[in-house]
């Protein structure tokens, strides 16, 4: 039996620690120190739903393509298009996104309307001054404030480390970690609560107009903060004031109704409060999602245009990663207001039966090598541990052989 350190892309913490063990034949056994998310990515390459060949829907027909058919079929819909929609770039390897990126230039130099759906997510979460690595969160945190996100199904490993991490302990055992969630409905985290602001009656810019109040040293009883009473903002002042390592963890956007630099200020205004200081983590809900930024800013620059659209309804979408964007516990969700939808997916789906075609492609991380960007700025490389069928490609080679 030979077993195999692989790097998992199944979600944007990118662990590094998981292993594949493999039967003398060169199939799969099992994963090892691999979460509920991670094990299925990484089976599912072995589905016996896989795709290994294109699949073209016409006349309520499905049809088979290799991959010249592919490649024509993109070209075509491509060069008919006025306005196209990418979406799920996020979901992608670097050295993909790159590729798409330069094709998509390409498409704007004929004078093409294009929108990247997320690119403002992940460029604008760069910018905020104090990001934290997941190092940091383990080690140092003693105050965690989780920000309308639930971080149990979307990354559990990374909560799972997050929550039983070294740190400072009573007498009794127990971690001296404080849990602060602010949200608007009960979640698995809701029983780990140190205090709960419930904010569903408060949209996230009046929360932090309340909260700032708190900061700046107000009476009590002007502050309306979520549902806290007098004593339980006693209470959370207290915890604030005496934070050595806080972490604020939030999924991306945080919300529609405050903008990268409210937030920013905010956490300024925080750290000028406690004795430490806050750190801000993005749990981005696609795998790759802050490497889109920096693929596209080399292809574009900084201040192109491309960063300011807004996807409005296009001729044509363009969607990669299916197997991510139905995930169950995605928060997002994916629906397409253009008529023609060309879906990059290994499987078929509800998404799929709308498609006027869809690719499978290989799976960075297991059939492919890349690159990709963690939740906190740090790059991994993907290695390739098995090979794709014969007609599966990447997501690179296919854009590299469009001709428009």
């Amino acid at each position: 039996m030979k077993s195999k350190r692989i790097q998992c892309f199944g979600c944007s913490v990118l662990c590094d620690d998981i292993y594949v063990e493999f039967e003398e034949d060169g199939s799969l056994k099992t994963t090892i120190n691999s979460c509920f998310r991670g094990n299925s990515f990484i089976k599912n390459y072995l589905s016996e739903n896989r795709l290994s060949q294109s699949v073209q829907k016409q006349m309520g027909l499905e049809m088979f393509l290799g991959n010249e058919e592919t490649i024509s079929f993109l070209e075509k819909e491509i060069s008919e298009a006025n306005s196209i929609n990418f979406y799920g770039m996020g979901t992608i390897s670097y050295q993909d996104q790159l590729q798409v990126s330069l094709k998509i230039k390409e498409i704007i130099d004929k004078k093409k309307t294009v929108s990247i759906d997320g690119l403002n997510n992940s460029s604008e979460f760069l910018l905020l001054p104090s990001l934290s690595t997941i190092g940091q969160g383990i080690n140092n945190v003693d105050v965690f404030i989780f920000w309308n996100t639930n971080p149990t199904h979307s990354h559990p490993k990374l909560f799972g480390k997050l929550l039983f991490s070294r740190g400072m302990f009573r007498l009794s055992g127990k971690e001296m970690k404080k849990f602060i969630l602010i949200q608007k409905e009960d979640s698995d985290l809701t029983r780990l609560k140190d205090i709960l602001l419930d904010i569903s009656d408060q949209n996230s810019s009046q929360f932090i107009k309340e909260f700032e109040k708190l900061l700046d040293g107000k009476p009590l009883e002007e502050i309306s903060l979520g549902n806290l009473s007098i004593e339980n903002l006693r209470t959370l002042k207290t915890f604030l004031q005496a934070t050595e390592y806080g972490l604020i963890v939030g999924a991306t956007p945080l919300s529609d109704h405050v903008s990268i630099s409210e937030l920013s200020d905010f956490i300024q205004k925080l750290n000028s409060f406690v004795k430490g200081r806050f750190a801000y983590m993005p749990l981005t809900s696609l795998t790759n999602e802050i490497g889109m930024y920096s693929a596209v800013t080399k292809i574009f620059g900084m201040d192109d245009k491309i960063f300011q659209s807004k996807p409005k309804p296009a001729d044509l979408a363009i969607v990669f990663g299916g197997e991510y964007l139905r995930d169950e516990f995605n928060p997002k969700e994916f629906e397409y207001p253009e008529k023609k939808v060309i879906l990059f997916d290994n499987f078929k789906s509800n998404y799929s039966k709308n498609a006027i075609i869809t690719i499978p492609y290989a799976i960075p991380g297991i059939e492919c090598d890349g690159c990709a960007t963690r939740l906190d700025g740090i790059n991994v490389d993907l290695l390739k541990w098995n090979s794709p069928e014969e007609d599966v490609k990447t997501i690179k080679e296919i854009f590299e052989r469009i001709s428009l």
